[in-house]
């Protein structure tokens, strides 16, 4: 039993409503009803009653929700304990997909968040060699990361979150854009919806850092039943896919925030696609029970700056 799901327990007994529960802990309804199910499946107990239109505490519902409250005070006071003791003064590393040019501005900005919100030591990005989920959590088992960021799509995050080894934090959904030749009779639209791409050519980048970004696009294409052809390129960095030419094919690329410069190549315009369907979900992966202050403090950071980036 891990001891997040008494946190979650007791959001739900404040919303009394799994969506709203599950949107404040940045974790899939489908995760948040699963875990409170472990709870009642591990004490023996129904804490709730459940129909189409409400959530009720049952009565030994009620009587956990104080001792739930007194366990999860307790694991607040012990996080606050070993965030103040030796290791006080030890970074956050996170790995992932941090360490590109496109992302320098957003990151920078961060920390300015994060140093107004009483964290003194800044977070320390890793090299990534790979971004795939797999080689992720492998850091994450190693104890050489803290938390990993990756983009991926919503069913793979909530996946991972329900396999119960890692806890993840959804920090944003990243718009995304159509890079096209001048020439390409896409070239002149305003704006694009996943329909504008069935029956055409995109791209996609082959390269260790491209995997989740892929699996993602790729799923969402198929959930909107858009039919696509695919070219191959070969992209080592980010900086290699923004600056490539489509060639009369469609390149999908991570919107630029605000606070970067656009990147593309010269003989290419960007689109925006405007479609809700389509998004790269920006997310943290860390393991189950080591939720620290500082880690809430880095992520919170992370998640106002998107904010500002994408919607100011």
């Amino acid at each position: 039993m891990h001891i997040e799901h008494y946190a979650e327990f007791i959001v739900l007994t404040e919303e009394l409503n799994f969506h709203t529960a599950a949107e404040r802990l940045h974790i899939s309804q489908s995760a948040l009803s699963k875990h409170i199910a472990e709870l009642e499946r591990h004490h023996h107990v129904q804490l709730l009653e459940r129909d189409r239109s409400s959530v009720r505490l049952t009565a030994k519902g009620a009587v956990f929700l104080e001792q739930a409250a007194k366990i999860s005070d307790l694991h607040a006071e012990l996080v606050r304990l070993f965030d103040t003791s030796g290791d006080a003064d030890r970074p956050l590393y996170i790995a992932g997909v941090m360490d590109n040019p496109i992302d320098y501005p957003l990151v920078s900005r961060s920390f300015d968040h994060c140093r107004e919100n009483g964290l003194d030591r800044l977070p320390v990005f890793l090299p990534c060699e790979s971004v795939s989920i797999e080689d992720q959590a492998d850091l994450l088992r190693r104890g050489e990361a803290d938390c990993s960021l990756i983009f991926t799509s919503e069913h793979l995050v909530d996946s991972l979150a329900e396999q119960g080894e890692f806890a993840t934090r959804k920090i944003y959904r990243i718009p995304m854009d159509a890079v096209v030749s001048t020439d390409h009779p896409l070239a002149k639209h305003a704006s694009l919806s996943l329909e504008d791409l069935a029956n055409e050519t995109i791209i996609r980048p082959v390269g260790p850092r491209f995997t989740t970004v892929c699996e993602a696009f790729d799923e969402q294409l198929v959930f909107a039943g858009v039919n696509a052809s695919r070219k191959l390129i070969t992209a080592a960095s980010s900086y290699d896919q923004v600056t490539a030419d489509p060639k009369g094919a469609i390149l999908p690329v991570q919107r630029t925030s605000r606070f970067a410069a656009p990147m593309q190549n010269s003989n290419a315009v960007r689109i925006p696609i405007k479609d809700d369907r389509l998004a790269l979900q920006l997310t943290a992966i860390y393991p189950i029970g080591m939720l620290s202050r500082k880690l809430e403090v880095f992520f919170d950071s992370l998640e106002k700056t998107y904010r500002e980036g994408y919607e100011a």
